[in-house]
Parts: structure tokens; C-alpha cells; sequence
């Protein structure tokens, strides 16, 4: 399965949890579409387990921008305090503080590869990813943000974005935040990083049947889409209704416990408003993804 996620913005619990909810395994694969730094604290754990792991695949967002332009080799005058309002505080400190420079310039290559778009095909149908908005410069593809009446400026392909919070397109922000589907354009910004946005939620999408994944502070929930038409297979929706009933009777909890060595996330595992100090050791970041792995094949669930 291919999924797309974006703007985690430092909630590692939720990305955690939403791994758990699509019960990733090495048979699928993450496109993160920018963003997994930045306004919470661990957005550096998020791109180490990015980085080891082979079959997510991330985009250059303008978080990652920021950073680079600040700590990397080709620094620009004013983005450090450009960074530092826009929420890179946290990144900075845990960067230049508590890494090596050894892992920190290895962080660094990793962002300044990244591509600022990706060109896929899923089952015959295009989809073309960007960050910010579709568009012919760099700038454009990892600052702009999309419109209402925008429309996919590519014949026959969806255009998958993050960057604008969803809220800013439907105006609507009392209610927990949805995936916005316009015209050939998919906004998958749910507002997840925005610590003081109650009804901001971390959210991904599965391209092979267009199924959407929430997980907010307490809550989850999958929704089907069947707009795919003969693609969208009885297997497809057994597969989710399971899921759906999974993750009804387990709303709150993720399916594995951690071994020691990994990374706990303070006493409110759920919500996140516990968060860990930023300064911890390299030991912390052990087990990785086989972990995931071997949890997620101990519980799946499909046929």
C-alpha cells in the first residue's frame, strides 16, 4: 500500500500512533510530504526514523528549508530569526545541543537531497506530490499555499499537498480537522504541530484506495472513500471495515509496549501534553523500525 502523510511538525506520538493505525509494515510505503520538524519537540526523532527507514520516502518542505538555511552550509542572513518564529526553536536547540555534530551534519545531507516534488502512479492513476503548491519554482513548491478555487494545473493527475491547514480552506475550526478535497487537489494538512489547535489531527492518505487516517489527541478513525471505482475491490473494504472496528475498540492505545532502549513519551502517551526533554542519548533511538515491523506482523489483521 502507498500512503502520504504531511506537516507532523514534531508529534512524534501521533505519527507513532498513525503508524499503528494503518499497520505499516515493509510492504508499503510513506511518502512525508514536508514538515516533520518544527513547533513540537521531537521533529528530529521523526526524521532519524525517516531516515532509517527504507521504504518511507520524504519530501523538502519549508521547515526543512529554514533549518538548512540557517545550519547549513550555505547559511542565509535573517532566516534564524525567520526559523525561530515560525516554530524551529525546538529544532535548533536539540540540533546544535544534543547531537553530534557528526549525526548533525549527516541530518543535514539528508535534508538538503530532498526533492521538492515527486511525480507517482498508483493503479494507473497519477498523483503529483508537492508540499506547498503545484507550481514551476522552488519557491512556489514549498511556500505557497493553496486556494479554494485552485485546480491541478496537470491533465488526469491529483496534486497531494500539505502546508495550509485544512481549517484555512473550509473556514471551519470548531470541528476536528478533515482532509480537503478540491479540484483535482488533495490538502492533507490537518493542523497536527499546532499545539494550541484542539481540533488539529495528524492524518494520511492511502493512495490505492484514497482511505484517510486520523489519529488526534485522544481519538482515531479511518474513513473510505470508494472514488476509484472498479479499484475499490470487496478485499479493500474488508480490509477497512476491520480496521475501522480495530480501531474502535482500541481508540487510544498503541499496539505495541516499547522495550528498553526506545524512546518513551512521558505520561500522557496519548495526548502528547507530557512531552520528553529534548536531551537524551543515542541508546533512545535503538530498535527503530524492525520493531515496528515485528509489532505490526504480530497484530495484523488482514486477510
Amino acid at each position: 500500500m502507498i500512503y502520504c502523510v504531511s506537516d507532523i511538525h514534531g508529534e512524534l506520538d501521533k505519527f507513532e500512533r498513525l503508524l499503528t493505525l494503518t499497520q505499516f509494515s515493509e510492504n508499503d510505503h510513506l511518502y512525508v510530504i514536508g514538515d516533520a520538524i518544527d513547533r513540537c519537540a521531537m521533529g528530529v526523532d521523526i526524521l532519524r526514523l525517516i531516515m532509517d527507514t527504507s521504504n518511507m520516502t520524504m519530501l523538502l518542505g519549508n521547515h526543512e528549508q529554514m533549518c538548512l538555511a540557517t545550519l547549513g552550509p550555505h547559511n542565509e542572513f535573517g532566516t534564524r530569526e525567520l526559523w525561530r518564529q515560525n516554530g524551529g526553536s525546538s529544532t535548533y536547540r536539540e540540533l546544535l545541543y544534543h547531537r553530534t555534530p557528526h549525526e548533525r551534519n549527516m541530518i543535514l545531507r539528508f535534508l538538503a537531497g530532498l526533492p521538492d516534488h515527486l511525480d507517482i502512479t498508483v493503479d494507473g492513476q497519477q498523483f503529483h506530490l508537492v508540499h506547498g503548491c503545484p507550481g514551476a519554482d522552488h519557491d512556489t513548491r514549498i511556500w505557497v499555499r493553496i486556494k479554494p478555487e485552485d485546480r491541478s494545473p496537470y491533465p488526469d493527475t491529483i496534486c497531494i499537498v500539505g502546508h495550509t491547514p485544512v481549517n484555512f480552506l473550509t473556514g471551519v475550526s470548531d470541528q476536528p480537522f478533515r482532509i480537503w478535497h478540491g479540484d483535482g487537489i488533495i490538502d492533507i494538512d490537518c493542523g497536527c504541530g499546532h499545539q494550541k489547535t484542539a481540533q488539529r489531527r495528524l492524518t494520511c492518505l492511502r493512495l490505492d484506495d484514497m482511505a484517510e487516517f486520523y489519529v488526534g489527541n485522544v481519538d482515531t478513525e479511518i474513513c473510505s472513500r470508494p472514488t476509484r471505482g472498479n479499484k475499490w475491490t470487496e478485499h479493500m473494504e474488508q480490509r477497512v471495515s476491520d480496521l475501522i472496528l480495530f480501531a474502535a475498540e482500541t481508540p487510544t492505545k498503541p499496539l505495541y509496549r516499547r522495550p528498553e532502549g526506545i524512546l518513551s513519551l512521558g505520561k500522557d502517551e496519548v495526548g502528547g501534553s507530557n512531552p520528553p526533554s529534548s536531551s537524551k542519548t543515542e541508546t533512545t533511538r535503538q530498535g527503530g523500525f524492525l520493531f515496528w515491523q515485528a509489532a505490526l506482523r504480530s497484530r495484523s489483521l488482514s486477510p
